[in-house]
């Protein structure tokens, strides 16, 4: 443990042991390879990436200020927003490898919707719909957060600083950013590189 804090973050074994724990008593194997591949997969290019996507739009061309998700993003944010519950069961039943699945599938959905819309386009010639689009990705961002919260706690605190909103509970999934100031995107996770996670296992010869 004190040769893995040296190298990694703790958080990316939280969620690895969180994609892979259920409320049996199996045992479940550490596997190298796809520790690294659902750490880059899901942390790195699906949660994180909204953050940073959007972010850089915003603080280039919007003044760090969004606005209102259209029919079609409010479409989306209730969707991510309709799996509370499911989502809230299978923590209570110890099933977080079902939870994260579901997360992740939200996050997909969101990073799907930024890849068509487009925002980066959009912004050179309609900076209020691009302000829409970024409300959209970053409203499914904070609920994320929330979902994520028992899990990755610290990594959720600095997307809540990057948001401008308080410290978030289940309670605050519904309470929407609307013509909202965000601050600074800031660098929150990093690709975790295979040989330095198999520098832990490595054996003296």
């Amino acid at each position: 443990a004190k040769e893995y804090l040296e190298l990694l973050d703790p958080l990316y074994l939280r969620y690895y042991y969180a994609a892979k724990l259920s409320g049996s008593i199996d045992d479940i194997d550490y596997n190298l390879d796809d520790f690294v591949f659902r750490v880059n997969a899901d942390i790195v290019n699906k949660f994180v990436n909204i953050g940073s996507r959007l972010g850089s739009i915003l603080k280039k061309s919007l003044d760090l200020r969004i606005s209102i998700p259209d029919d079609k993003g409010q479409a989306i944010i209730d969707s991510a927003l309709a799996q509370a519950d499911t989502i809230a069961q299978y923590y209570e039943d110890l099933e977080t490898h079902k939870a994260m699945r579901d997360i992740m599938a939200i996050a997909d959905d969101a990073n799907k919707y930024i890849n068509d819309a487009a925002p980066w386009d959009v912004v050179k010639t309609d900076a209020d719909a691009a302000r829409a689009i970024c409300a959209t990705g970053l409203n499914v961002l904070k609920i994320l957060s929330i979902y994520l919260q028992p899990v990755l706690p610290d990594l959720c605190q600095q997307v809540w600083s990057f948001l401008n909103v308080e410290t978030q509970t289940w309670s605050d999934l519904s309470h929407s950013m609307a013509n909202h100031q965000v601050n600074v995107y800031e660098h929150l996770a990093k690709r975790v590189d295979i040989e330095r996670v198999q520098s832990l296992i490595s054996v003296p010869v």
